[in-house]
C-alpha cells in the first residue's frame, strides 16, 4: 500500500508540474499576442495620424487670423488714417 500511495503521489507531482508549464505557455502566449495586437494597433494609429494630418479639423478655423484681430486691425488701420488726415490740415 506504501508503494501505491508513493505512485500516485509521483503521478499528482507530475501532473500538477505539468498543469503549471501548460498555464505558464498560455499566459505566456496571451502577452506575446497583446504585446503584437498593441504594436499593429499603434502603427494604425500613427498612420492614420500622419496621413490625415493635412486635413483641417472641424474645430479649427479656416483662417489663421482670429475674427476679433481682423476687425481690431481695420480699427486701428482707420483710427491711423484719420490720425493724418486731420495732421495734414
Amino acid at each position: 500500500m506504501k508503494w501505491f500511495k508513493l505512485i500516485l503521489l509521483a503521478l499528482v507531482v507530475v501532473f500538477a508540474v505539468m498543469l503549471g508549464f501548460w498555464i505558464i505557455g498560455v499566459i505566456s502566449s496571451l502577452i506575446w499576442y497583446l504585446f503584437w495586437i498593441g504594436i499593429l494597433v499603434l502603427g494604425g494609429y500613427i498612420g492614420y495620424k500622419v496621413l490625415s494630418k493635412g486635413k483641417n479639423n472641424e474645430l479649427e478655423g479656416r483662417d489663421a487670423v482670429s475674427q476679433i484681430e481682423l476687425e481690431n486691425a481695420k480699427i486701428i488701420k482707420s483710427l491711423e488714417d484719420f490720425k493724418r488726415e486731420t495732421t495734414k490740415k
